[in-house]
């Protein structure tokens, strides 16, 4: 069943395949990151309880600069309240309708990119810990200059 243990190790991807390679990869393709996240956090919490609360904060803080990225990446832009700022909105529906609004500067939005990647990483480093992630070199600086 390598559809399973790849979902349950995080190995989705490895050197050989066996003859569950279509059904791994349609499990994987098209997942939410949230449903993602929510099988390797439950499956992760079974096998290693002691860095089940680790894995929990790291993902908490993902998840909510994910919903930051969402709104810079699909919201509408318009001029910000504050000087040299913009502001993007875009549209939430969970339970009722509302409005997700973020006011950034430069300096703002290019700190917030940072913590995005950095925190991506933190989760990189901390699943190789546990042999659930192949290692990578860390992420090089930024090609464009903070103004």
């Amino acid at each position: 069943m390598d559809s399973l243990w790849e979902v349950a190790t995080g190995h989705s991807f490895g050197p050989t395949y066996g003859p569950e390679v279509g059904v791994s990869l349609a499990l994987v393709t098209g997942m939410s990151t949230r449903v993602a996240m929510g099988i390797l956090r439950a499956v992760f919490r079974a096998r290693h309880p002691s860095g089940g609360n680790e894995l929990d904060r790291i993902a908490d803080k993902l998840d909510k600069l994910g919903k930051v990225r969402d709104v810079v990446a699909h919201g509408r832009w318009t001029a910000g309240r504050r000087p040299g700022s913009i502001e993007a909105a875009s549209f939430i529906s969970s339970r009722k309708l509302g409005v997700r609004i973020h006011g950034f500067t430069a300096k703002e939005l290019d700190a917030t990119a940072d913590r995005i990647k950095e925190e991506t990483w933190n989760l990189a480093t901390f699943l190789q810990k546990h042999g659930y992630w192949k290692p990578i070199e860390p992420p090089g600086p930024s090609p464009l200059p903070t103004p």
